[in-house]
């Protein structure tokens, strides 16, 4: 039997990834399936004991919440910076944001592409691409899922006060999002740390 191979942290699993194991939240065998080198077939035919310590493994990962902050990334030689500039959103950003945080077990992909922009090359300088609703979904569940949890803190830990003055709050979608992102484990919400989570940048 070949080793039943789960990711040791958020950086070794995709956003594709995460969105199958929450999508099957019910499902040990699925949610384990999504983060190893089996299939559900596949797991089926091992000893139990093996895919219940695999599921266990799975747990412990999604149980973790990553904090570092990803400013930029590159997906397919294509460079997407993160918009921090949240005063200045649009109404269907805005929207779209609290669309797709509401159901990130199905929309992270989504979800990450309101926030990260591909950046394209001007003689002045960069520019962010324009949001035009979720273009690049596909292209974000390539991206390890810590930067999508990581995404959640920064609303979470960053932008609680500015979204609560707006009267709706992405910062405290992203408190309610944390649980989803670690499906299937039991843990407490940690306080509100006063400053953000520093930037790779």
């Amino acid at each position: 039997m070949k080793k039943i191979r789960i990711p040791t942290d958020w950086r070794t699993f995709t956003v594709g990834q995460w969105m199958k194991a929450t999508s099957n939240a019910e499902n040990p065998l699925a949610r384990v399936a999504a983060l190893s080198n089996y299939t559900v077939d596949e797991l089926k035919q091992l000893p139990k004991k093996a895919v219940d310590a695999a599921a266990a493994q799975v747990d412990a990962v999604l149980a973790a919440r990553p904090t570092r902050f990803h400013a930029a990334i590159e997906i397919d030689t294509i460079h997407h910076k993160f918009i921090d500039h949240w005063e200045e959103l649009s109404t269907g950003e805005y929207i779209d944001l609290e669309a797709f945080g509401a159901e990130l077990g199905k929309s992270a992909d989504k979800f990450l592409s309101v926030c990260y922009r591909p950046v394209e090359k001007k003689w002045y300088g960069e520019r962010l691409i324009p949001y035009d609703g979720p273009l690049t979904a596909d292209r974000m569940r390539k991206v390890p899922a810590e930067v999508l949890a990581s995404a959640v803190l920064f609303f979470y830990l960053g932008k609680e006060a500015y979204y609560r003055s707006l009267g709706r709050s992405l910062a405290a979608r992203g408190r309610a999002t944390l649980d989803a992102i670690t499906v299937g484990t039991t843990h407490s919400t940690p306080s509100p740390e006063k400053t953000p989570p520093k930037s790779n940048r």
